[in-house]
């Protein structure tokens, strides 16, 4: 009797996800092709809340450096992190754990991995993305 009622239910839950996108695309489109926009005020407001965060964060690690205690706290910390990095650097079979991924340390360290290169260019794209956006046809952009 349980299996009978768990099949129904399974039946049920796979018509109904088989269902509810064909009903979607059916009904009628009610909002506006402005109703992106729309979230464009909430989108602004979480932008700046993050940023405010960050900026908070950095006087954070400023104030943070100067305390004597929760300077050797920090030293201690990142003095453990640099010992963990540099043991898995060291192990060989994580090395060909990452190379078989994709994401190897590469032959001179991290500076080849493919990883690494990816995000050089990506980083480069960007800035010249930013360059054509801040320069202007003729080069006197106004942070020149």
């Amino acid at each position: 009797m349980y299996e009978q009622w768990h099949d129904r239910a399974w039946l049920l839950r796979h018509c109904l996800f088989l269902l509810v996108p064909v009903g979607i695309h059916i009904l009628p489109y009610g909002s506006s092709p402005l109703a992106p926009l729309a979230a464009l005020p909430a989108t602004l407001h979480s932008l700046d809340k993050t940023l405010n965060s960050l900026q908070a964060l950095e006087y954070l690690q400023a104030a943070a450096l100067r305390n004597e205690e929760t300077r050797a706290t920090i030293d201690k910390y990142w003095s453990e992190q640099s010992r963990l990095a540099r043991i898995v650097r060291e192990n060989e079979d994580i090395k060909e754990e990452a190379q078989s991924v994709g994401i190897s340390f590469g032959a001179d360290g991290v500076d080849a991995s493919p990883l690494m290169i990816f995000a050089r260019n990506t980083v480069q794209r960007w800035k010249m993305l930013m360059a054509s956006l801040v320069e202007p046809e003729g080069g006197h952009g106004q942070f020149n």
